[in-house]
């Protein structure tokens, strides 16, 4: 239960502010059936050296991360404007924010998992349909005022997370999210190739 006043629903999301990730712990439960599909094969069985010694099975059954305690600790001092679980539609879910005329950049993504660049290459998956289906190693978003970004990523650091500054929010009327190092744009539920 949460007061009205104090409910975090991204009405005060403005440009400039920074988008903060929080890592994954693996494929969580978006893709799982594409990810089954692709990858449940003999010639696949076995521990993987890119898995650390893991089965693949193993790599898609790891539990997924609840991010509760990290959000709790963040709205404690900061001023979040919004957080974003991302699950099914993988980074478009920064569009969900209920804060029109703004877009999303990010610039600074941490590269895949081992796990994500297998089902891209046995499936033979683009970067679009890979980053609008799985969480590429980024399984929840808080947006912070720009100068609290440091003190922030602190806080997620003692809880004992991995995270980072991975981009900011800038003016768009399209709610687009724009991945430059791919050069992909992402509206609605889609990713395209700019």
């Amino acid at each position: 239960m949460v007061d009205l006043d104090r409910v975090i629903d991204g009405r005060g999301t403005q440009p400039g502010d920074s988008i903060i990730g929080i890592a994954s712990s693996g494929i969580h439960s978006n893709g799982l059936t594409m990810a089954r599909k692709v990858l449940l094969r003999d010639d696949l069985r076995g521990p993987r050296d890119e898995f650390q010694g893991r089965t693949v099975l193993q790599e898609l059954i790891t539990p997924t991360d609840i991010y509760v305690q990290e959000a709790i600790s963040l709205i404690a001092d900061h001023d979040v404007q919004a957080f974003v679980n991302i699950t099914g539609d993988g980074l478009l879910n920064l569009n969900r924010i209920n804060c029109p005329g703004v877009g999303f950049v990010l610039d600074n993504l941490p590269f895949p998992y081992p796990v994500f660049n297998m089902i891209q290459e046995v499936g033979e998956i683009s970067d679009a349909t890979m980053y609008q289906t799985f969480n590429m190693g980024v399984g929840f978003c808080a947006i912070v005022p720009a100068e609290q970004e440091s003190s922030a990523l602190e806080v997620l650091q003692s809880k004992g997370k991995l995270a980072s500054v991975i981009g900011h929010v800038i003016e768009d009327p399209y709610k687009s999210v724009f991945i430059p190092r791919l050069s992909l744009i992402g509206q609605g539920k889609r990713f395209s190739k700019t």
